[in-house]
């Protein structure tokens, strides 16, 4: 209806009687076509499925065949039926549609499909898809879509809205089955008492209110910019160009840290945004109170006439405007300050829904949006809204900044500069003086301290008698007792004004209209803090009796900072009788659980909260929380408490999840903590198993090692997913410690061969000791073998020799293939061909990275007549730049020419022949070159009946490799023939298409061959 007012549509018609009318509410004409409307509500039966939904489509059928599009708004929402018409929309021709669509969703459609007939024939699957992209499903629930509508009218008409929604209702029911037009509608509702159009567009006082908004809000942010400048940041002309954009969501939402220049960096772009004609309108939300409850509340608080969702909407038509709402964390219920005026946002941003040109700039803390949830909600909506983080300052440019003020960064130390990364920290330091500004501070409390002497100092000096604490204090206790970040301004007419003007010029004090507060609500918790303590006052007591509102969160944070780093001993009794009290609300106890998080801790502190961490309030289980953090995990290390605790059953299990958390933060400690508690009892198994998948660490290897060796650790593996296993609890390590990973993947194959052994075989894979299957063992075992060769041999190359000698015993010719790694191909699948091939390549790697590992290696191999052993031996000779070693060891026997992969089966040999016959002495190459000359083996001579010969084939594969220019005249002689020979040709060809001449994947085929 709303879209006819605003003339997008001409003509609407409401129950149209007969087939005009079949499975629909109404029917609106409309600038992009004839759209047929239904809406559903029946929340008893949840989230509409393809079964359900399918007696609509089947109704709708008839609007589709004639072209029209079909609006399905259904207070459940119809989430298969959504995404397959949002998937069929997506393609532009039937066949990129059958493309795209998912292997779920085929079925769907072709349920889908089943629905529709023309004439009695079932449609075809292109026409159903182009019936499919008329079908638009909007899921909105009941609330939602009668606020929405309230929305719209607010929007077209000055006037109750819930009063013209009656009467157009009224209206309506009078004007079944007829065809209406926007003008008649519009007549009608202009008749009704109170009622009129909202003609906003070009509207000069309007834009002349929503322009005052603006400049109030640039002036206050700009007044607090450091007094030398700020340092150039990227964020502004990223957020500008995330609200020009043509795909930017309606609401963007920039967060940070406390203190990290949000408003700032919003003030750049909302000037830039207005200098380029955009209307807008800003608002702060720390002025709100308790009544400001609607969007029309909002407006009051901003003088203007109406919802600023209302009015730039109307000045803008269509064209782009900007809502700024900054200091949103002052409304979350996280921040404790005035949690109910949020319901005032939810307000404006429900009157936006329908006007997606104007933009809406959120400003709020991070942690206020992740745990708040309203907040969480409105991010979490990624069709509508955008997060736009900020970061720091970089280091450099803070660097800088103080270098062109006169500072030098080196000798403030790097615990100032690293604090004042931070815009509002480096915004405080700024307003020292240059005296200051050599000192060194470690938290902006100090900041704060310095920086109110020096205020009051430099104030005192103009105005005499200035009531500084008089002054200060009564706003403080107002803000307190009101739970607002500002007061009237009367508040202080008890005090001097020309000493209220010069803390406002100072920029101590910030007037907003007839309101006033402190330049950031960080130094009101300051001085809140300052004064509470400094009268003596209890927290505990002040908290009890002030009904605990979440404003007192902040307060309390403050106060608590300001003791800790003032009057530890004070700070220690006043945390412990705080936490063990029944009288303080757990949100309360978050918080100084939050504070202590934070703290440098020692053991007088712990000291303090041990009584309740082993206590039955309900905060103890908290309280012991904060051992896993390691400056409480060294704090509490004293006296053999852990061992206590780790020995004693009623305290163990309450403190291993601790001991979990910090092992990898302290895992040297960790382990000398729980080594004696290896193979006690089968929960302390259980808890180490929890260690190493959870908290693997290289100092945690020698534990690791030592419980999978001695068999507690048979059935270790990588924790979260269901599919993890061993290989996958190492991912992380073989990146960051591969000698340390190297070690466990050792152990771990040697206590799977023992066990093996023990069922009376010597191969752990064959007897299923060790999977072959894992979705990361490959990948894990060749970073191992690539960053760390020697130790992958070391830890590999035993068990490779241990389980390849023991294949081969069940053969009566231990050298025939047959053992478990006598079938190779290149790029083999499961853990035992990566273990080889990874074996392989850290042999390989020894070559060149560490001769003498690699000779050692040599040493170990040559012996062995296994089959995949010497494979081995002839992959290392061929890297190892021993050439008369390497051809000596290849002429010892016959059988060692015939080495390599499965589809390459001498691949191996010709390599090493191809490395070492430019370098060798001539008397190896003559032996090498009689060898071959002779060389036919026994399988070329033993041809079947039917089969073509391969006779000579082995011969030329390796004579082939021989270095061209040192290949003797037999050799050309014997090559010449095969290549002359076109039974040789035909032979070479169908080697080559099995992998003969053609080299294996890793593998390259060398020139001149």
């Amino acid at each position: 209806m709303a879209e006819l007012l605003r003339g997008r549509a001409s003509r609407i018609r409401l129950e149209p009687p007969g087939p005009a009318g079949a499975g629909i509410e109404f029917e609106l004409e409309a600038d992009d076509g004839t759209w047929c409307e239904q809406v559903k509500d029946v929340p008893s039966k949840g989230p509409w499925t393809l079964d359900a939904a399918g007696k609509i489509l089947k109704a709708v059928t008839g609007h589709l065949a004639e072209g029209k599009k079909v609006r399905l708004v259904l207070s459940t929402g119809a989430p298969e039926l959504h995404d397959l018409a949002q998937r069929a929309r997506a393609a532009e021709t039937f066949a990129e549609f059958e493309g795209i669509i998912t292997k779920a969703q085929l079925p769907q459609f072709v349920q889908v499909l089943g629905n529709w007939s023309v004439n009695g024939r079932p449609v075809g699957r292109e026409v159903g898809w182009r019936y499919l992209q008329a079908v638009h499903v909007e899921h909105i629930p009941p609330e939602a879509l009668r606020r929405l509508v309230v929305s719209e009218y607010e929007l077209l008409f000055v006037g109750d809205p819930e009063v013209i929604v009656r009467q157009l209702s009224g209206y309506l029911d009078e004007h079944l089955h007829q065809r209406l037009t926007g003008s008649q509608i519009r007549s009608h509702l202009l008749t009704v008492p109170g009622v009129r159009p909202r003609l906003l567009v070009g509207d000069t006082g309007t834009l002349t209110a929503l322009a005052g908004t603006v400049e109030r809000f640039v002036r206050r942010v700009r007044r607090d910019r450091p007094v030398f400048g700020m340092a150039a940041r990227p964020h502004v002309e990223q957020l500008y160009e995330r609200l020009v954009a043509e795909d930017s969501p309606q609401i963007v939402v920039c967060e940070g840290g406390a203190g990290l220049g949000k408003s700032a960096v919003v003030t750049d772009v909302l000037v830039r945004l207005t200098e380029q004609g955009w209307p807008a309108a800003a608002v702060r939300m720390d002025g709100a109170d308790a009544g400001v409850q609607t969007a029309k509340d909002l407006g009051t608080k901003m003088t203007l006439p109406d919802s600023p969702a209302v009015l730039l909407a109307g000045v803008a038509a269509e064209a782009p405007a900007l809502l700024v709402i900054d200091q949103l964390d002052a409304v979350s219920t996280y921040n404790g300050r005035m949690s109910d005026a949020y319901e005032a946002v939810e307000d404006v941003l429900a009157q936006l829904v329908t006007v997606p040109n104007v933009k809406v700039l959120l400003v709020a803390r991070t942690a206020d949006i992740d745990n708040d949830r309203r907040l969480s909600r409105l991010v979490a909506d990624h069709a509508r809204t955008a997060r736009f983080p900020l970061s720091v300052l970089d280091l450099e440019q803070v660097r800088a900044v103080l270098s062109d003020g006169g500072t030098d960064a080196d000798g403030l130390g790097s615990v100032t500069v690293e604090l004042l990364r931070t815009p509002l920290h480096l915004s405080i330091f700024s307003r020292l003086s240059p005296s200051a500004r050599a000192a060194s501070y470690r938290t902006l409390q100090e900041l704060y301290a310095r920086y109110t002497d020096e205020r009051r100092e430099e104030i005192e000096r103009q105005v005499a008698a200035l009531d500084w604490r008089g002054i200060t204090g009564t706003l403080c206790a107002s803000m307190s007792e009101r739970e607002t970040l500002q007061a009237p301004v009367a508040l202080l007419d008890g005090f001097a004004r020309q000493h209220i003007k010069v803390l406002e010029s100072h920029g101590v004090l910030v007037r907003d209209g007839e309101q006033i507060g402190f330049f950031h609500e960080t130094y009101f918790d300051f001085l809140f803090a300052r004064s509470f303590i400094s009268t003596g006052e209890d927290i505990h007591d002040f908290l009890a009796s002030s009904g605990q509102y979440l404003f007192r969160r902040a307060q309390t944070r403050q106060i608590l900072e300001h003791l800790a780093g003032t009057d530890p001993e004070r700070f220690r009794a006043t945390v412990a009788r705080l936490l063990g009290s029944d009288r303080i609300r757990p949100h309360l106890q978050d918080v100084i659980i939050a504070v202590l998080g934070q703290l440098d801790a020692a053991l007088p502190e712990w000291q303090a909260i041990e009584p309740i961490a082993w206590g039955q309030a309900p905060v103890a289980g908290k309280v012991r929380g904060l051992l896993a953090l390691p400056q409480w995990f060294d704090a509490s290390d004293h006296d053999q408490r852990w061992e206590r605790w780790l020995g004693t059953p009623q305290t163990a299990d309450a403190a291993f999840p601790e001991l979990l958390a910090v092992a990898q933060h302290r895992p040297a400690r960790v382990a000398e903590l729980v080594r004696p508690y290896v193979g006690t009892t089968p929960q302390w198994g259980q808890r180490l198993l929890r260690l190493i998948e959870w908290a693997l660490t290289p100092d945690l290897i020698d534990l690791a090692v030592h419980l999978v060796e001695s068999g507690h650790a048979d059935e270790v593996r990588g924790p979260i997913a269901v599919n993890s296993d061993f290989w996958s609890l190492l991912y992380g390590l073989a990146e960051t410690a591969p000698s340390s990973a190297a070690r466990l993947v050792g152990a771990y194959l040697q206590r799977h061969l023992v066990r093996a052994r023990a069922d009376g075989s010597g191969d752990p894979f064959e007897s299923g000791h060790l999977s072959t299957h894992s979705q990361v063992a490959d990948t894990v075992l060749s970073q191992i073998a690539k960053a760390e060769p020697e130790a992958y041999v070391n830890q590999v190359l035993p068990f490779v020799i241990d389980v390849a000698t023991a294949g081969s015993t069940r053969r009566t010719d231990a050298y025939d293939p047959g053992g478990r790694w006598a079938y190779r191909h290149v790029g083999g699948r499961g853990v035992d061909a990566a273990l080889l091939a990874s074996l392989d390549t850290a042999l390989r790697s020894l070559a060149a990275n560490s001769p003498p590992a690699a000779a050692d290696a040599l040493q170990r191999l040559t012996p062995s007549l296994v089959h995949e052993l010497r494979f081995l031996t002839c992959r290392l000779y061929a890297v190892m730049n021993q050439a008369d070693e390497a051809i000596a060891w290849l002429l010892t026997d016959e059988r060692n020419l015939s080495l390599g992969w499965l589809d390459s089966a001498r691949w191996a040999s010709r390599e090493l022949i191809e490395a070492t016959t430019p370098h060798c002495s001539d008397e190896t190459l003559e032996r090498l070159t009689a060898t071959l000359l002779d060389f036919y083996p026994a399988w070329e001579r033993r041809r079947q009946r039917g089969q073509r010969s391969a006779w000579g084939w082995s011969q030329y594969e390796l004579l082939s490799a021989i270095f061209p220019p040192r290949r003797s005249d037999a050799i050309r002689r014997r090559l010449a023939e095969w290549s002359a020979s076109s039974l040789a040709t035909s032979r070479r060809r169908r080697h080559q298409s099995r992998a003969g001449l053609s080299a294996p994947r890793s593998v390259t085929m060398q020139p001149g061959t």
